[in-house]
């Protein structure tokens, strides 16, 4: 424990930005802090590679975990017939059969990249019988701020650029493998799906392997695009060496998927979760280690966020139909089922229909009424803050919306802080991100005066005031839950 302490827990950090040619990162400033584990941070890795010893202990035993689950179980005094049904669903899953995984829960806020740094490092580095255990240490990022997160606290870390290689084909990908580079960082931007670089043959090299996986975030809109169905790529990676007959038959050695997320859904937990001991009305599946946001904010390390929601009243005007029961003409009562979206369903005629909120989240003047409400509280209040560094966040429902509140805000904005009181917010950017083809809106990058989606988050994370729009569901690929990790 004191030789991790010396060799990775502690560290100066200071502020990274890019240099002039935008290729290599550099310190602003010679000014740091020290960055030293929470005791909760320091848990977490450490449990993680203590559980090592267990996974290697029995990786020639593939029934392994599912007896330990049924003696678990047993020792519980469940009724046989609900074992089974626990050890037949669980089967089901496949779970640390062909792969070991690990599932870890953890705020937004808490100092996930630094518990990643940490672990990959010690898994890096840990030997068994003079060899090292992993031949590999894949670092899977989904999103652009976390990839250049990661970069941050790599170089921090004192892990230069040379210590590691980045995947982003699947030459590359392949070429990692051979190299003497044991940290790869797969970047899923390029690629729309694991299985674009973890097909047959890559799957078949890797049973020679022994590799461990850590994914920033599980959850990913489906190819990067604008849906609100997330997969999770714990699934991805996991059927990946599952649904490969091949591997199952060769592999010798298992490799460990370790996934963090802030919010797992109870799917994922069924799946990778650990067996609750002490559940009783409990859920029966957890994360192998949890940080929730209660906790967190219980803790104070961070705020909590529903005390800052400002309300604001907007007033609405319809017009009252002239037949009173206009809209309800074919309505049955209560023995119609209800859709499963209730936005949407089919009507007596067989037409779909879909309740539109655009008519009001994309109404101009509640749009403008609100944007000069922003405005206004950016530089009473929010600036005013953390020492004049405090950002502010503002999520619209669409692209479309998201751009006229920038239009509206920058303007109310700019009249503000013509006035002298208010003059030394200036030069506070606003900053609009968004995911575009580039057809039907303008791109971000040309509202934000020609800078990238990267530069963006990059001078958005530097202590001075701020405002970044969004646009909400996740549709800007942000971690979970939304935006926090930005602050």
């Amino acid at each position: 424990m004191i030789e991790r302490e010396i060799l990775y827990y502690n560290f100066i950090e200071r502020e990274l930005v890019k240099s002039e040619k935008g290729r290599q990162k550099e310190y602003k400033h010679n000014d740091g802090r020290l960055i030293a584990p929470r005791p909760k941070q320091k848990f977490g890795a450490d449990k993680i590679i203590n559980k090592i010893d267990e996974f290697l202990e029995h990786e020639d035993e593939p029934d392994y975990f599912i007896n330990k689950l049924r003696e678990q179980l047993t020792k519980k005094g469940l009724g046989a017939s609900q074992i089974e049904d626990l050890i037949n669903k669980r089967q089901k899953y496949q779970n640390n059969k062909n792969v070991y995984s690990l599932l870890l829960q953890y705020a937004a806020g808490f100092g996930k990249s630094n518990i990643i740094g940490w672990s990959s490092l010690m898994l890096k580095d840990l030997r068994k019988n003079d060899a090292f255990v992993y031949d590999k240490i894949m670092l899977v990022v989904d999103r652009v701020q976390l990839r250049d997160q990661l970069d941050s606290k790599m170089y921090n870390m004192n892990i230069a650029n040379s210590m590691f290689i980045e995947a982003n084909s699947k030459t590359s990908f392949l070429e990692s493998l051979h190299t003497d580079k044991r940290i790869v960082v797969v970047n899923l931007q390029k690629f729309n799906s694991i299985r674009e670089f973890l097909d047959d043959e890559v799957v078949q090299k890797l049973a020679s392997m022994r590799i461990a996986f850590l994914i920033d975030e599980i959850h990913r809109s489906n190819s990067g695009q604008q849906h609100e169905e997330m997969v999770s790529l714990f699934d991805e990676l996991q059927n990946s060496f599952d649904s490969n007959a091949t591997y199952k038959k060769t592999h010798n050695k298992k490799n460990l998927i370790i996934g963090f997320t802030a919010t797992p859904s109870d799917v994922t937990l069924a799946r990778f979760g650990e067996y609750n001991k002490y559940a009783e009305a409990e859920k029966i599946w957890v994360p192998f280690d949890s940080y929730t946001m209660k906790e967190a904010i219980e803790d104070g390390y961070i705020l909590n966020p529903i005390k800052g929601v400002v309300p604001v009243s907007a007033k609405m005007y319809f017009e009252k139909p002239d037949d009173a029961i206009e809209g309800f003409e074919d309505d049955t009562g209560y023995y119609q089922e209800m859709p499963n979206n209730p936005d949407a369903g089919i009507d007596a005629n067989g037409k779909k229909y879909r309740i539109s909120k655009k008519n009001i989240y994309e109404n101009e003047e509640r749009i403008e009424a609100i944007s000069k409400f922003v405005a206004k509280r950016l530089v009473s209040a929010v600036y005013h803050n953390i020492r004049g560094t405090a950002k502010a966040m503002f999520a619209a429902s669409s692209i479309k919306a998201a751009i006229k509140y920038r239009k509206y805000i920058q303007q109310y904005y700019n009249e503000l802080v013509s006035e002298k009181k208010h003059e030394r917010f200036k030069d506070a950017p606003i900053y609009i991100v968004y995911s575009s083809d580039g057809q039907k809106y303008e791109s971000a990058t040309t509202l934000n005066g020609g800078l990238s989606e990267a530069k963006v988050l990059q001078n958005f994370a530097i202590k001075k005031n701020g405002l970044i729009i969004v646009v909400d569901k996740l549709q800007t690929g942000f971690d979970e839950p939304k935006l926090h990790t930005l602050f």
